[in-house]
């Protein structure tokens, strides 16, 4: 019998697969059991700088930096929002 894979494993290999928006929302419950805002907290915290990062960086390199640029993209977005004046 194989160990269970970690779960930043299986969230890594999940974004990897790289499902349609629609279909993917409706692919958490199911995979994860939890709700999708769970889910996305729960990906956030794998690639929070911390062992998670290395964990996450040693398994799937491609597919974590993709997340952090994505991140980081929509905290630029959040940023330039709040800095607007009218």
């Amino acid at each position: 019998m194989t160990a269970p894979q970690p779960l930043h494993e299986r969230l890594l290999d999940f974004e990897a697969a790289r499902h349609a928006p629609y279909r993917k929302e409706a692919l958490i419950r199911p995979t994860f059991a939890c709700s999708a805002p769970r889910y996305y907290q729960q990906l956030s915290a794998i690639i929070t700088p911390g062992p998670a990062l290395a964990a996450s960086l040693a398994y799937d390199p491609t597919t974590t930096t993709r997340l952090l640029r994505l991140q980081e993209a929509r905290r630029a977005a959040r940023a330039a929002r709040t800095l607007t004046t009218d």
